[in-house]
């Protein structure tokens, strides 16, 4: 017979499951008792907002995919609730296990030992191991035609490791389209912003050399290629007919979290935006924003004319190309440790802002 002292004791805690019709991931979660002090808050704000604090723990934010309101009530600790894609909403124990739908199957379930100590259940998780290897990088494409390839592909062991720096820049499309209604005095009001997703990353080691530039096949269809902004084009997505490297979006999902997993400091323009709708966490001292380096309180400057004035470069003509994009954005990172370490840094960005009113930032 086994005594008392014996048993061990875990409960649910966690459910991951394939949704079939999208092709997606959606988790059940049981929230920590140790929130219970601190109540977890669905908060009602715009979702064009910037994100709350990363410290605070006591915000979720998260939208609806067609929506821009925000979903659910006060929950907490011991409370479950449902993460779909950035929909948080309220649930319970009998929704994550009830699996009699056809299209949602599990494909994780965790479980917590009941009573263990805090200290010995952090001891499970080691924070200093990517728990994805650095293979994913060597998988193949999808398309069934070759162009060009556009990138290097490193050995593992010459990947960036921890405090090297990425280039980074992302392109999207749209899988719908913003919805609006125009007010009886004319105002035009958005009631659902355009669902994005991601269709190329594209990543610079710290000395220039292209070693990601991927496209991203997605089983939905794509309401908007966002041509003028991502230079993508009909066709680029589809396996049948594109000759760039195409792959699935977990594997680049992958990708980019074994490279925050291993330390990268990323290096881009609009990265905050990207990561957000990526859906991606990047620790803040990981990430050198140029859009935040060169920002004096006045106004945020683009791209372009920053390229224009300080690198006397000339990008985004008719089309925005990635890799060209994040290739600005780690040369203006040099510059602007140039004039860092020449103290010189402050001068400048009132220089930058003086003759962007002159040349109307162009």
């Amino acid at each position: 017979s086994v005594s008392d002292d014996e048993w061990v004791v875990y409960e649910l805690d966690a459910v991951i499951s394939h949704i079939h019709t999208s092709d997606h991931l959606v988790a059940h979660i049981r929230i920590p008792e140790s929130y219970t002090e601190s109540q977890i808050v669905i908060n009602s704000v715009d979702s064009n907002k910037e994100q709350v604090n990363k410290d605070d723990a006591n915000y979720i934010r998260a939208f609806r995919r067609r929506s821009s309101t925000f979903v659910g009530n006060p929950v907490k600790g011991g409370d479950w609730v449902l993460f779909n894609d950035f929909a948080v909403s309220p649930s319970s124990i009998e929704q994550a296990v009830d699996f009699r739908h056809p299209f949602r199957n599990p494909c994780v379930l965790r479980y917590r030992r009941i009573h263990q100590e805090e200290e010995d259940r952090n001891k499970i998780f080691d924070s200093t191991t990517c728990p994805i290897t650095s293979e994913v990088f060597s998988s193949p494409s999808l398309a069934l035609a070759q162009g060009p390839k556009t990138f290097v592909s490193l050995p593992l062991d010459k990947l960036p490791k921890n405090g090297d720096l990425v280039a980074i820049d992302c392109e999207f499309v749209a899988l719908s389209t913003e919805e609006f209604k125009v007010l009886a005095d004319g105002t035009r009001v958005v009631t659902a912003p355009p669902r994005l997703s991601l269709a190329r990353v594209s990543c610079l080691s710290g000395d220039g050399t292209v070693f990601i530039d991927d496209y991203i096949v997605t089983p939905e269809n794509v309401e908007d290629h966002l041509t003028r902004f991502s230079g993508l084009v009909p066709g680029d997505l589809d396996p049948k007919s594109s000759k760039h490297h195409l792959i699935p979006l977990r594997i680049a999902y992958m990708k980019l979290r074994h490279l925050v997993d291993r330390g990268c400091i990323f290096v881009g323009h609009g990265l905050n935006k990207d990561f957000r709708v990526i859906n991606i966490f990047v620790p803040p001292e990981n990430i050198l924003d140029t859009v935040e380096l060169f920002y004096l309180g006045h106004r945020k400057l683009s791209l372009a004319f920053l390229a224009s004035y300080l690198l006397e470069e000339k990008i985004q003509g008719r089309i925005h190309d990635s890799i060209e994009d994040a290739r600005t954005a780690l040369k203006l990172y040099q510059k602007y440790e140039t004039f860092r370490d020449q103290g010189i840094l402050q001068e400048k960005l009132h220089e930058i802002f003086e003759q962007g009113q002159r040349r109307n930032y162009k």
